[in-house]
């Protein structure tokens, strides 16, 4: 009977320490993206973005365009040319951006390093 008893009580421990370890991974970390430039750089010269997620602005093709917000937090949508766009966040240097009509209009664009050159469309 003793071990069943010292067996028990570990289970509340257990959880406890799984708790903690998750909230501080981030896996609870309700924060967006800083603002930033984000650029397709599947052709050259590349197509940039520029996205702040605190007030929910996208600039895009030279427009600036509300976003949306969705109930999942990392997802968000846009109406560009009578079409709805959805931005998802897929990391903190990555968001994809898909037509929600046409499955094939597709881009995921990485945030713009200084590194880059806006004149050559290419890498230092």
């Amino acid at each position: 009977m003793n071990k069943r008893v010292h067996k028990y009580t570990f289970i509340p421990l257990i959880w406890i320490l799984v708790f903690c370890a998750t909230s501080y991974c981030g896996l609870f970390h309700k924060g967006v993206p800083k603002a930033g430039e984000f650029c397709y750089l599947i052709q050259k010269p590349y197509e940039c973005i520029s996205v702040d997620f605190q007030t929910e602005e996208l600039l895009y093709s030279g427009l600036k365009i509300k976003l949306i917000p969705q109930k999942q937090r990392l997802l968000y949508q846009f109406v560009f040319e009578s079409n709805l766009y959805e931005l998802s966040i897929a990391t903190e240097n990555r968001i994809d951006i898909k037509n929600t009509k046409d499955p094939k209009d597709f881009k995921f664009y990485m945030r713009k390093k200084d590194k880059f050159r806006e004149n050559k469309g290419g890498s230092e």
